[in-house]
């Protein structure tokens, strides 16, 4: 009976061992190979994506030193409306729109693919550098939240504006918001200015205007015109400081908690040796 205890021990020990050892091994070829890269989509015939730009800024920093390049001196030397201008260009060139967010698969963070299967927010890319890292197409959401980030850089406020079925972002200078869809590469120009997305919904002309190289016209149309403002749960916790510091914690995680469980089921197996 002692032995059979002893047996079931074992297998208990080295079937730990052997899952801590694969996940840690999941862990290493995400982060260290293209296996970690979530699904990318070709870019439309409409799209700007340079694939050249997309290979050369893996990450927050990288693309906004690209800004500033193409800007040729500090972007908090420029007008907001001037720094806007490049950082949205830089942005809607790093993309293709993707046909789904961009998602953790079980190499790149196996701990956030599974929670994602319970809350799907923790499933799709928003630390934004592993979104540049591991790969170039994302949804409105997500590209929208790097625009900001960017902005954030520069020093001009920002804000996320979830709309009936779309995402794009607002920012903030001379006294009043300016819209910026980075996702679909439009931006609203009246008067030779950036008009917001409250002006632009009641002005439909306007808002054909803007979208009316894209596909699905009206339905673009549709969901400005009959926009809802919606800055609940999911869009708030993307922004929120402890969503973002839970997410770089998981990126530690990932590698210790696999590593924890091998050694100590390695030194559960010695110790009925």
């Amino acid at each position: 009976m002692k032995s059979f205890r002893v047996y079931q021990w074992n297998i208990l020990s080295i079937s730990l061992i052997s899952i801590g050892v694969s996940l840690l091994g999941i862990a290493s070829l995400g982060q260290w190979t293209s296996l970690g890269n979530y699904r990318n989509t070709p870019a439309r015939s409409w799209e700007c994506f340079d694939p050249h730009l997309a290979k050369k800024t893996p990450s927050l920093n990288a693309l906004y030193a690209e800004a500033q390049t193409r800007s040729q001196r500090p972007l908090e030397q420029l007008t907001p409306h001037d720094a806007m201008q490049v950082l949205y260009e830089v942005t809607a060139c790093r993309f293709t729109h993707g046909d789904r967010d961009a998602q953790h698969t079980l190499f790149s963070n196996s701990i956030l693919w599974s929670i994602g299967f319970i809350d799907h927010n923790f499933k799709v890319h928003y630390n934004v550098d592993h979104l540049l890292k591991y790969g170039h197409s994302g949804f409105c959401s997500q590209v929208s939240f790097v625009l900001i980030k960017l902005a954030e850089r520069a020093r001009i406020p920002a804000r996320l504006v979830h709309l009936n079925g779309h995402v794009v972002m607002e920012a903030w200078y001379n006294d009043d918001w300016h819209m910026y869809d980075a996702d679909m590469e439009v931006v609203p120009i009246k008067n030779d200015r950036v008009v917001s997305l409250e002006e632009l919904s009641r002005d439909k002309a306007l808002t054909f205007e803007t979208y009316k190289f894209r596909p699905e016209t009206e339905k673009w149309v549709n969901t400005v015109v009959t926009r809802i403002d919606n800055f609940a749960d999911r869009v708030d916790r993307i922004n929120s400081a402890s969503f973002l510091q839970l997410l770089k914690i998981t990126e530690y995680l990932k590698f210790l908690l696999p590593l924890f469980l091998a050694i100590g089921s390695f030194r559960m197996y010695r110790y009925k040796h």
